[in-house]
């Protein structure tokens, strides 16, 4: 038989909150520091673990615990609600919504990252094309100087000659 494994990870309560580490009480405690890991085996023992923690960081919350506030509480709720979604979804099938939601979200990510390449890749070829056609433009400017340098140059002579010309033709006075 195929054992059922954990499709993604999820976090411990001490990484997500890494002030539960300041609880005296509950250092080197499992509930608040084990993660699950993906493509693990299914425990039920991170299912108690967390609820556990719910029932805990509940307690030091009523107690005014400085460490500890509601929104602590709300995430331990959510993450043993993570963690016995996977273990239902794997008990009795009909697949995990969170696990849907999760393989949709990499999915989107990977086609974003997709086209953001393709995007980058247009922009690289647009700013060569751009490029070149600015190197192409600055070789004819340079060219058009030449040119034009040569026929002022050229006109310069011409009339030289002309006006050279002009006074051996001219008659004596």
């Amino acid at each position: 038989m195929n054992q059922a494994k954990y499709p993604f990870d999820v976090p411990s309560l001490e990484t997500s909150f890494p002030v539960l580490r300041n609880i005296q009480s509950f250092q080197n405690y499992p509930a608040f520091q084990r993660s699950v890991l993906k493509d693990t085996a299914l425990d039920k023992s991170q299912l108690s673990d967390a609820k556990k923690a719910i029932h805990d960081l509940e307690h030091l919350h009523a107690l005014s615990d400085e460490h500890v506030d509601q929104d602590i509480v709300e995430a331990s709720k959510l993450r043993h609600t993570t963690i016995q979604n996977i273990h239902a979804a794997a008990e009795y099938g009909g697949g995990d919504l969170a696990v849907m939601i999760h393989q949709l979200q990499q999915s989107m990510d990977n086609q974003f990252r997709t086209i953001n390449n393709q995007f980058k890749t247009i922009n690289d070829k647009f700013d060569n094309q751009y490029k070149t056609i600015n190197e192409k433009l600055d070789t004819q400017e340079q060219q058009f100087s030449i040119l034009q340098a040569e026929v002022v140059n050229g006109a310069k002579e011409g009339l030289a000659a002309l006006n050279l010309h002009c006074d051996v033709l001219r008659l004596p006075d």
